[in-house]
């Protein structure tokens, strides 16, 4: 069922990056276990669990292993055959596949596994159309996920390289929402952050 927010009846979709080769971590680590879960599964789950719809999945460096741990879900998976060319690449794959009635994207990265679905739920109640982005703030910091609105879907699709959504911030008009946790934002570089994120729980 498309997510209902209190401004607005818009359908949000999901857009989950898990293309990189993860070369730091030293092998998949979208399929690394988390609580006994794999990173990749964990956050789909979250993406379908909050409403997103539609869900897209990008794949790259693993989208065999990817494809069939995920074959069974409500999702549509994507593979980004120049996910060596950066981030970038598998955004504007994301936004190229969504269908033009939705509304929105949220952008979530695969090796973010203490994000709770709670977060995701506060960005989508905070969702104005008179907002190009709806972005989480800790600490001072900006984070991940965004929440990106289709009247600047182009702008994002001109990124290129390694760049993210954020390097459009200074020249759009970005909403905020705080979040007191910073460790909910945590992602999954090294092996060893694996044990330092479990050691939080």
């Amino acid at each position: 069922m498309p997510v209902q927010t209190p401004r607005t009846q818009i359908r949000i979709a999901g857009i989950i990056l898990a293309a990189g080769g993860a070369t730091r971590f030293g092998g998949a680590k979208q399929l690394a276990l988390f609580q006994g879960k794999p990173l990749v599964v964990g956050i789909v789950e979250k993406a379908l669990e909050c409403g997103l719809e539609p869900v897209l999945l990008i794949t790259g460096a693993y989208h065999d292993e990817i494809e069939i741990l995920l074959r069974n879900y409500p999702i549509t998976i994507h593979y980004n055959a120049d996910w060596p060319s950066g981030i970038s690449t598998s955004i504007r794959m994301g936004l190229a596949n969504l269908p033009v009635d939705v509304g929105g994207a949220i952008i979530l990265m695969s090796d973010q596994p203490r994000l709770p679905a709670v977060l995701i739920r506060e960005l989508l109640a905070q969702f104005d159309a008179g907002f190009d982005f709806i972005v989480p703030q800790s600490n001072g910091q900006l984070r991940n996920p965004v929440l990106v609105n289709r009247e600047v879907f182009a702008r994002v699709m001109s990124l290129r390289g390694d760049a993210g959504a954020r390097t459009l911030f200074a020249s759009a008009k970005v909403k905020l929402v705080q979040w007191a946790d910073e460790h909910v934002f945590d992602d999954v570089d090294q092996r060893a952050d694996l044990d330092d994120l479990t050691n939080l729980i």
